[in-house]
């Protein structure tokens, strides 16, 4: 399998477009849920442990398991992850947990865990977290930098302790309210942000200059 970066987006190996496409259906649910930057750092901080879970379980498989059974034992260690990150997210998260639990379970369909284990699958245990931590660093300054977008010009307002309840409960107006569009707050304004994003990073990462300095 060639190799795709997934999540470095100034890693050394350029972003092809399906890097890309793997990137966009992974964050899929994200979109639905991450209104703001506080749902952003929450659903980051989620997909971490979930992603970091995935890479314990497939290590573990690929190294003690018959090969016929990896598949299977694979795809029932996702499950396990899964539900185990939602069941952090009801203690920890609770209202995040409450309100968005269909998308958490839904971090199922991701293909990151799968298509990164393949790719790196020769790797020691400590390189692959090392890596996959990576990746989730550059998720979490994405969704920070997508749901900021949403909060700030779709409600012109920045909420906090609304999830993190150890956070005294704040609304920030930024004083244009009226201005505000509020359609980026629905799903198509966030496929409209997402995608906007995208494209940034897409031409960031041809930029040379630009990758050099990231690496």
């Amino acid at each position: 399998m060639e190799k795709m970066n997934l999540f470095n987006f100034f890693g050394k190996r350029s972003l092809t477009d399906q890097a890309l496409a793997v990137m966009a259906v992974s964050l899929l649910p994200a979109l639905f849920v991450v209104k703001g930057i506080e749902g952003a750092f929450v659903y980051s901080i989620l997909l971490t442990l979930y992603l970091v879970l995935s890479v314990l379980i497939q290590t573990f498989v690929y190294k003690f398991m018959p090969e016929k059974m990896r598949e299977v034992l694979v795809l029932v260690g996702l499950v396990v992850s899964v539900t185990a990150v939602k069941l952090i997210a009801d203690v920890v998260f609770y209202n995040f947990a409450s309100l968005n639990s269909t998308y958490l379970y839904l971090m199922i369909l991701n293909p990151v865990p799968v298509v990164f284990f393949k790719q790196e699958e020769e790797l020691p245990l400590s390189n692959k977290l090392y890596e996959m931590l990576v990746k989730a660093v550059n998720i979490l300054v994405l969704l920070l930098v997508f749901g900021l977008l949403r909060e700030i010009l779709g409600s012109a307002t920045l909420t906090f302790g609304a999830y993190l309840e150890f956070i005294p409960s704040k609304v920030i107006d930024l004083g244009f309210t009226k201005y505000a569009i509020g359609v980026l707050l629905n799903p198509l304004g966030a496929f409209l942000i997402f995608g906007l994003l995208l494209a940034l990073i897409k031409l960031l990462s041809k930029d040379s200059e630009v990758t050099q300095w990231f690496t």
